[in-house]
């Protein structure tokens, strides 16, 4: 559950660069045709856009860790 919590916590710390990083990897993978890479990639960087949505929708750290924590519990 703390893993959560921290993951939550610190979302702009790991979304950001997960989507550069991922970017970079669509590219070389769409140029070498292996289009289910590129899908999942996609979905990742999708996954962390909504991620970013949320805390930022939310307010900041403190106020997605207590929204996640009321909604596990």
């Amino acid at each position: 559950m703390q893993y959560v919590l921290l993951a939550v916590r610190y979302i702009p710390f790991w979304a950001i660069p997960l989507i550069f990083i991922c970017g970079q990897f669509i590219y070389i993978f769409w140029l070498k045709n292996l289009r289910n890479a590129v899908y999942f990639l996609g979905g990742v960087i999708l996954f962390c856009i909504f991620s970013l949505c949320f805390y930022f929708y939310l307010g900041g750290a403190e106020r997605a860790v207590h929204f996640t924590q009321n909604l596990i519990f």
